[in-house]
């Protein structure tokens, strides 16, 4: 592998030379570990040649999917600019001793582990099919976490790579705005927001075959930017389909409000697609409220694995909005929602209690008619 990207390159390759001679050399503890104990790691790196280039995308691949062959080891990387956001997963000790050398190789820098899992069974791999998996930073979706090779966690892998790229971006953010604001030095109040457009590609590829189908979709997505700027909003580009929006002021109405004009927003641009298949695309967002840091990654990353969560619940209920007791306990008593009873108590398909808005823009069409509906696109 070139030296270009390092960092999380040598992530997802098994490790040179060294993890080899290392596991033949180093001699058995003196308790076995278990055959079957699995590791998960997620962690994130910049590359220290800056930019990733098509290049050193290839050369990454050339040398990683043999030599994680090799070990047993599968996952997926996601390069975004000059960071590297990766999933490793395989025997524990060959991956404790492949992530060792990442630490050590001088192409990484800023290297973050965000998360590490023990699992005892192969079937609970996130990348059964994969030795490595490179996919597009900003254009891949949830479609191409599926593979004839292998049953994928799909859902979970989703959300696993979704959260750390939305953890790290999110810090970075954190840390611009602590140069311009003195307070942000220490954990401030923020409604944290997560939307996510749903079979995105599939109404992508659908809507470059209807006549001023794409124009209206990059106006409508034009128009969401600027209203979640107007509102307070800062927008945070996870990918195509996916947004994080951090509200800073401790107030929850910016985020409902802005939550209610998207899905209004949303439903102005199917009519003027006007085809009835389009009210199939809809959006689930998730809402909390929590003391942000950029100092403190943990606590980041659980507030973004929580609206996660949250945006979860709405895929799988009859609601795009779904929002934590946090967000309602914060809305006012004489606030027009409260008053007007415009928020609503629901049971999550988890049995966590949630709440929703009341308007009629908030409920998908059933789950029946939205599979008719997907069907039409092919």
């Amino acid at each position: 592998m070139k030296k270009s990207r390092g960092s999380s390159n040598s992530g997802l390759r098994s490790p040179e030379p060294g993890l080899e001679q290392k596991a033949s050399s180093s001699k058995a503890p003196t308790q076995k570990p278990q055959p079957n104990v699995m590791m998960r790691i997620h962690y994130a790196s910049r590359n220290t040649s800056g930019y990733i280039t098509e290049q050193t995308k290839e050369s990454i691949l050339r040398v990683a999917v043999p030599m994680n062959e090799k070990f047993n080891i599968t996952g997926v990387l996601i390069c975004v600019k000059d960071m590297f956001f990766q999933i490793i997963e395989g025997p524990k000790q060959h991956l404790e001793m492949l992530f060792e050398n990442i630490m050590r190789d001088p192409r990484h820098c800023n290297i973050t582990k965000l998360d590490s899992t023990l699992f005892q069974d192969e079937a609970e791999r996130m990348f059964p099919a994969w030795y490595m998996k490179q996919l597009d930073g900003m254009s891949w979706s949830s479609d191409d976490l599926t593979s004839r090779a292998g049953k994928f966690k799909v859902q979970d892998a989703y959300c696993a790579l979704k959260n750390m790229i939305a953890t790290v971006l999110a810090s970075e953010y954190l840390k611009q705005a602590s140069s311009y604001n003195i307070s942000m030095s220490k954990e401030d109040a923020y409604y944290v927001m997560m939307v996510d457009f749903m079979h995105y590609k599939k109404f992508l590829y659908h809507l470059h075959q209807i006549e001023g189908g794409y124009q209206l979709l990059v106006k409508f997505v034009g128009n969401m930017l600027e209203m979640i700027k107007r509102h307070d909003g800062k927008h945070i580009m996870l990918m195509e389909s996916s947004i994080l929006i951090l509200f800073e002021k401790d107030i929850p109405d910016h985020a409902l409000s802005v939550a209610v004009k998207l899905l209004e927003n949303l439903d102005s641009f199917r009519k003027n697609v006007n085809r009835e298949e389009m009210e199939a695309f809809y959006c689930n967002i998730g809402i909390t409220k929590a003391l942000l840091n950029y100092k403190k990654l943990t606590s980041l990353n659980n507030c973004i694995s929580k609206v996660s969560r949250l945006q979860n619940a709405a895929d799988s209920c009859a609601y795009c909005v779904v929002f934590d007791e946090c967000v309602f306990d914060s809305v006012g008593l004489n606030s027009a929602w409260k008053s007007q009873n415009l928020l609503k108590k629901i049971v999550t398909e988890e049995e966590e209690v949630a709440f929703t808005i009341v308007n009629d823009k908030n409920i998908k069409v059933s789950k029946e008619e939205m599979m008719e509906l997907l069907n039409r696109l092919h």
